[in-house]
């Protein structure tokens, strides 16, 4: 279960990340991700709509590419609404 030292990141996040063309943005992103000050999250959901977007702009090959490297970083929560972590 998250605590108060975790981030949950949400697709806008990983799409500045991959798609900004802005080196500000680009350096923030990039900080946020080898942080190690906290526990990182991220909805099943999110990787979902990543993916999609990804098939869209990127192809299948860069679709699975960043979503698994997204789900090897990144604590995956499950959606459910018994138990949501």
């Amino acid at each position: 279960m998250p605590k108060e030292d975790c981030f949950v990141y949400d697709t806008r996040f990983f799409m500045e990340h991959f798609y900004s063309k802005e080196q500000q943005i680009l350096n923030f992103t990039s900080t946020e991700i080898d942080s190690h000050a906290w526990e990182k999250f991220v909805s099943v959901i999110t990787l979902h709509e990543f993916c999609r977007l990804n098939l869209q702009r990127g192809g299948r090959d860069v679709a699975l590419l960043r979503t698994n490297m997204i789900g090897d970083i990144f604590k995956v929560l499950n959606v459910d609404t018994k138990q949501p972590y």
